[in-house]
């Protein structure tokens, strides 16, 4: 199987547990990206998805609505605003991937702790692949909407 096929499998599971909750594409990955960082300023959470301010604003507000997330003022700065998921937000994303962190856990107990070392490697090697072919194809389209 490629990678491709892979990252096409992740999309389609991705899509099908944003319809069930009611969620956006990048709601979804935005609430992901809050719950692993255990909270995040919006101007980050824009950063980290790839979604302008105004975008975030837009999906923030949505998942709030939804009591998934809250926003919590700065206590040092009140300018900046820090987006934390909610227990409803953990546990719905909980229900939602069960079967996924299970099934991965269960995949992960038949290799030997030689083999996981050298499946972790691969994967922090793809993804700084991905991040870095990501930054590239952002940098083009941003060059092509410039007119360049």
């Amino acid at each position: 199987m490629s990678l491709r096929v892979l990252g096409s499998e992740i999309d389609r599971l991705d899509e099908a547990v944003a319809a069930r909750m009611g969620l956006h594409r990048s709601d979804l990955r935005c609430l992901e990206i809050a719950a692993r960082a255990g909270g995040v300023s919006a101007g980050e959470l824009a950063e980290r998805a790839g979604l302008s301010t105004s975008a975030v604003t837009s999906v923030v507000d949505r998942v709030e609505r939804l009591g998934l997330v809250r926003r919590v003022r700065d206590a040092t700065d009140r300018r900046r605003v820090w987006v934390e998921v909610t227990d409803l937000g953990r546990s719905r994303g909980w229900e939602a991937f069960q079967g996924l962190m299970e099934g991965t856990q269960a995949v992960l107990a038949g290799y030997s702790v030689g083999e996981l070392a050298i499946l972790e490697r691969f994967v922090a090697e793809i993804r700084a692949v991905l991040v870095a072919e990501a930054a590239k194809a952002a940098g083009r389209l941003e060059d092509e909407g410039d007119g360049a």
